[in-house]
């Protein structure tokens, strides 16, 4: 766990890191993007077919998209977050000619059925800072934390710039750990 002196503040990840993610230039950006896309689709787990759940980017973060539809092609079946009400997600089937809803943060969701986060098999999981542990910090609403929380719960891929990658970051005890870290440079299992 990153508890230890040298660990730093979720907020200040927080911070470092989306000033890091919106740093790169474009061409940077792709070429980061493709490395990590190579170390993420080379992952034993995403083997498949099973379910995965992933995510719709935001303006600067991973794009997932073309391993997501790679995934679907080899069988898996796909899943995307979908916000509710009180502050919860769950993750809905999104299927090929299926329609996004832009939410209240305008991220497309899909209207299909919702699973049980304990039917799925991996959750790729955007973040906005992560530690070589496996601590993540997003955007700060918990929205990923609390849904990921049940037991037993599928294997958590985090993915992030390398610039977003710091040593330790304080876990909190809502904190759910990533099972691996995907980065331009590389996979890291803590």
């Amino acid at each position: 766990m990153s508890t230890g002196a040298d660990a730093i503040d979720p907020a200040v990840a927080r911070r470092l890191g989306l000033e890091r993610r919106r740093g790169l230039p474009d061409p940077e950006r792709r070429l980061r993007t493709d490395a990590l896309m190579g170390h993420l689709e080379g992952l034993t787990e995403l083997g498949g077919p099973g379910r995965v759940a992933t995510y719709v980017a935001l303006a600067d973060e991973v794009d997932v998209t073309a391993p997501a539809e790679r995934w679907r092609a080899a069988g898996w079946v796909l899943h995307l977050p979908r916000l509710m009400g009180g502050g919860e997600m769950e993750f809905a089937r999104f299927g090929p000619g299926d329609e996004l809803v832009a939410n209240r943060y305008g991220i497309g969701e899909p209207t299909g059925p919702a699973v049980g986060v304990a039917d799925l098999d991996v959750v790729i999981v955007p973040c906005v800072a992560v530690d070589d542990n496996g601590t993540r910090v997003g955007f700060g609403a918990g929205y990923y934390d609390r849904a990921l929380a049940a037991t037993p719960r599928p294997f958590l891929v985090g993915v992030a710039f390398e610039v977003q990658r710091f040593t330790s970051i304080e876990r909190r005890p809502w904190d759910v750990p990533l099972d691996v870290v995907v980065t331009d440079a590389g996979v890291l299992r803590p």
